[in-house]
């Protein structure tokens, strides 16, 4: 497969890694304690008392097991641990995309954290997330900001943990944004000029994130839900009560995902718990154009009056 090394160290969510794969994508770790483990290996035939399974996946409160036929079996235990076993003959680009969202995702799950589909930045030392229906501007508004030296945080997802003191920190993620070449451009970044990647299989580009990214969680300020609509400018509106709890549900896992590993009440709890010492805001904007440059302009008049 070409992609096995002796141990290497990354560190990725805030956390620091030691894996027997090639993990580029992924920021060198530290000379420190791994937290997590990725081990090429082979994976149990079964998980103990399973809460839910189906025809690829076994899975209970500490233990998930995945089995994509010709690809690889990967197993995420205790919140510590990633075992993957590669079938023979296997591409490891075809195995690294499994590794990376779904698995990880568990990895996070049985460490208590919890998934909100966005975008993340940083504005004055604290976090704001974007999130959204596909399409709907999230990575565009990180790039932009990024663009006006506003740190990145994350794309796609945004992991969150919980500190003894009750803060909500948002942790860092991959060090890459995944746009389209029409958005990048919009943004005014010169593709020539930056170091990224093409993935024909989404059709975006994948540029790095070469400094400026937190090396550890950052508490979380505020959540923006982006809404295209049939409107002719942008405005902003604060969300209270139930409503911001329903916003926040519509931005994260679908209920017959948490309901496979028993995750519901945790998620439910969770949530309310964010929305109750979170701001939660809707951004509703014109479907079509791009309005990035007026949606970031109200977003830090409304940060500058506070």
């Amino acid at each position: 497969m070409g992609q096995l090394h002796v141990k290497n160290r990354y560190r990725a969510f805030g956390l620091n890694m030691i894996s027997d794969f090639t993990l580029e994508e992924l920021l060198s770790g530290e000379e420190a304690k791994a937290e997590i483990q990725i081990i090429n290996g082979t994976v149990p035939s079964e998980v103990i008392d399973p809460t839910g399974n189906n025809e690829y996946i076994q899975s209970s409160k500490n233990e998930y097991l995945l089995n994509i036929k010709n690809i690889a079996k990967y197993y995420v235990s205790d919140g510590n641990k990633i075992v993957v076993e590669p079938y023979l003959g296997a591409d490891f680009a075809q195995i690294k995309p499994y590794l990376y969202n779904i698995v990880f995702e568990i990895l996070m799950m049985q460490r208590g954290m919890v998934a909100i589909h966005g975008s993340a930045a940083v504005i004055n030392e604290q976090c704001v997330i974007f999130t959204g229906m596909s399409g709907a501007g999230k990575s565009t508004l990180a790039l932009a900001l990024k663009k006006m030296n506003y740190p990145f945080i994350t794309d796609d997802v945004a992991y969150l943990s919980f500190s003894e003191n009750g803060s909500i920190m948002v942790r860092p993620g991959f060090p890459e944004h995944k746009l389209c070449k029409d958005t990048i451009e919009a943004v005014g970044v010169n593709l020539k000029s930056e170091p990224c990647s093409y993935s024909e299989q989404q059709e975006k580009y994948y540029l790095s994130v070469t400094n400026g990214l937190p090396d550890i969680p950052v508490h979380l300020h505020s959540i923006y839900e982006l809404r295209p609509a049939k409107c002719n400018e942008v405005t902003i509106l604060k969300i209270e009560g139930m409503e911001k709890v329903a916003a926040l549900l519509r931005q994260t896992y679908p209920a017959k995902f948490l309901k496979l590993f028993g995750a519901e009440a945790f998620y439910f709890e969770k949530l309310t718990y964010i929305s109750e010492n979170t701001s939660v805001y809707q951004i509703m904007r014109p479907e079509t154009g791009f309005t990035f440059d007026k949606q970031i302009e109200l977003i830090l008049k409304d940060w500058k009056d506070k």
